[in-house]
């Protein structure tokens, strides 16, 4: 049985933002696989919502975050967390960037 899956603002942008850099920077072809991973990986989040690793921290906040890499592409990741009524998307990022400045 899946979860619901629910999505922040800045994850939202944070998809906008990364198709829109692959339709400068690659292909319109690109830009859809992703969009098509991401979509992909939430279904199977949905599904198996503790898959993600556990994201290690020493921040307070960041205790209890998950993440996954999107599908088709390893250096973009998805981090969530579980809460009550579901899976909550909190960004997806390319994991080559300072992610403890980022979360």
């Amino acid at each position: 049985m899946s979860v619901a899956v629910f999505r922040s603002t800045e994850s939202i942008c944070d998809i906008e933002n990364i198709a829109r850099y692959f339709l400068d920077q690659k292909t319109q072809a690109t830009a859809l696989k992703f969009a098509r991973g991401v979509t992909k990986t939430l279904d199977i989040l949905a599904l198996f919502p503790e898959m993600g690793a556990p994201w290690e921290s020493e921040r307070t906040r960041l205790q209890g975050v998950r993440f996954q890499n999107v599908r088709g592409f390893k250096n973009y990741l998805i981090f969530y967390r579980l809460t009550e009524p579901g899976l909550y998307v909190e960004r997806i990022v390319d994991g080559r960037r300072d992610l403890e400045q980022i979360l």
